[in-house]
Formats: C-alpha cells, structure tokens, sequence
C-alpha cells in the first residue's frame, strides 16, 4: 500500500518516540529545580519524557531542543514556561489523605476556641493544594466546625505552581471514585451529583466553593504581604521533592506568615528535624512557633 508523503509525515510525527539526550535533561532538570525547587534526578529521567512526548509529537517536534528553546530559552514567554512547568509537576492529592491530620487540626481549633473569648476567622492557607481535594477538605472539616459554633467562619487560601490544576480545583469537578473518603453523611452535605449520570461526577456545593480562593503561588519565589499571616498551614507531600537547603528556605517563608498560636502541617513522611528555625513538633509532621530557637542560615 503507498502512503502519501503527508500520511508519512504524520505517522513519522505522531509515532515517534522521542528521546531526551543527557545535555537536554540536564538542562530541563537545572531549570525545574531553579524555578520550583523540585529535584529531578536520573531516575525521573523516564518519566519528564513520558510526560512531554504527546505535547512535543503534537507540536511537531522531533527533539526536545527547539521545544526547551521555545520554553525556557532566552526569548521563552511566560505561557509557554508555565505549561512545561504543568506538565512536569507532580499533583497526586485526595479527599481526607493523612486523615489524621484532619482530626489533629479539628482539637487543635477546639482547644484554641477554648483558651479564646472571641475567636477570629480562622484563616487557612493550603499550600501545594493541586487540583483541590485538600483544600475542599478543609472547607469541610471547618464549616462542621462553624456548624457547632466552635468557629464563627473560616477563609481558606490554596495555592500552587501549576495554573492547569489551579483551574481544576477552582470547578471542583471530580469523578466519583475520588470522593470514597468522604463519609456518605458528608456528601449528603457538600456534594451535587452530576445531572448526566454517566458522567460520574460530582460537584462541591457552592456554599463550600466560595470559602476557597484558588491563586497561583511559588513556594520558592513567590511572596506575600508581610501582614498576611494564617492560623493553619497545609504544606504537605511537596517537601519530599526539595533538597534539605529548600526545605529550609520554604518553611523560613511559610512561618513567616504563620500567627504565633497557629500550627504548620506537613506530609506524614516529611520531617523538619536537624534545620534551625523556630518551630517545634507537637505531632506527627505537625509544627508550632517556638521563640526560644533561633533562626541561622542555612
């Protein structure tokens, strides 16, 4: 059978496998560890290119130069940085992960209303909050709390790197395999089922949505107001990707906007033993301001 040059090219484009060289991935690895402080090291080599092979077949390209010239060369534009940076970043999330640490921030604020006459607005900060399931999470969790009056109201800040799982979490779309954790009174609660049942969707109720402002945030660069302060941030499964001196820069930020009697949650498998800054555990991965240690640069 003959194949015209056109069907040719498209099967030569959209079949090909393309392989990034050493210098390529040095150079793609160098740029995400600058930007976002993620490490790449030799073994997620496989996987940066699984990542990138459709976007690169698709545009055209037969290696990976000419598209980290268009992405991260001198004359790369933001849009085009921001999608690489999508693509790579790592964004596993789900509703009630650790959920320990949900019924640790549920006594945490207990106690807090109980030391308290008047509590504030409890403002939460979700960091590294991907497409929303923590943050939603929290929405939960707290307005149960709101519900009993043991807070007045809560606000809640997430936050990530990539604006494509930003936008997800602002839908608050999600098939409904991803809401098994959540117990089937709180769906009653906080859940719209899809109208088209074949979709298997769900949606979180709108009351709940507009106590969650979704914004873009780079945890390395990225600041706020030296005002701003949170009473809980949620920091967690991010700092096992960042290199101990990272780790100690981004937590020296995170606490800078933590109020004195708020608490720092990290991931169950990350720890901040051996750095020098304020802060002391009360729990597993979970952090408190402690002014009798020093900060010191590290």
């Amino acid at each position: 059978m003959m194949i015209s040059n056109s069907k040719e090219q498209e099967i030569k484009t959209y079949g090909l496998t393309i392989r990034i060289t050493d210098q390529e991935y040095i150079r793609i690895s160098s740029f995400i560890e600058q930007r976002t402080g993620i490490r790449l090291p030799e073994t997620k080599r496989v996987l940066v290119e699984g990542r990138l092979q459709k976007l690169l077949r698709k545009a055209g390209y037969t290696s990976f130069t000419p598209f980290l010239d268009k992405c991260i060369g001198k004359h790369a534009n933001e849009k085009d940085t921001t999608t690489l940076i999508d693509l790579i970043t790592t964004n596993k999330t789900d509703f009630f992960r650790e959920a320990d640490h949900f019924t640790h921030l549920e006594q945490f604020l207990i106690n807090k209303a109980q030391k308290s006459s008047a509590m504030p607005t409890i403002k939460v900060w979700c960091a590294a909050s991907s497409t929303g399931e923590e943050a939603y999470t929290l929405a939960i969790v707290l307005n149960e709390l709101k519900l009993k009056g043991i807070i007045p109201d809560f606000e809640i800040t997430a936050t990530d790197i990539s604006h494509q799982v930003l936008q997800k979490g602002i839908r608050a779309e999600y098939h409904i395999s991803r809401i098994e954790p959540i117990t089937v009174a709180l769906r009653k609660k906080y859940l719209l089922i899809h109208k088209n049942k074949e979709l298997k969707q769900v949606r979180i109720v709108k009351s709940l949505r507009d106590k969650v402002s979704f914004q873009p945030f780079n945890l390395l660069h990225s600041q706020w107001s030296e005002s701003r302060l949170f009473d809980i941030i949620f920091c967690r499964n991010v700092y096992i990707y960042f290199d101990r001196t990272t780790q100690f820069n981004v937590t020296k930020n995170l606490i800078h906007h933590l109020k004195s009697d708020g608490a720092l949650y990290l991931g169950h498998s990350e720890t901040l033993n051996g750095l020098s800054l304020p802060i002391k555990p009360i729990a597993n991965a979970v952090y408190v301001l402690n002014s009798t240690v020093q900060t010191t640069k590290r």
